[in-house]
């Protein structure tokens, strides 16, 4: 049976997966700007 996972690193968890998703997010963002200026 696995451990339980302590506050600090559930917390350290959350934290990592919002910036890849932030980082996810701004990267699409400037893919479709630069998809919309092309077709411009």
């Amino acid at each position: 049976m696995r451990r339980q996972e302590t506050r600090f690193e559930r917390l350290m968890r959350i934290r990592q997966m919002n910036t890849e998703n932030v980082i996810n997010i701004l990267r699409s963002k400037n893919l479709l700007l630069s998809y919309l200026e092309c077709e411009a």
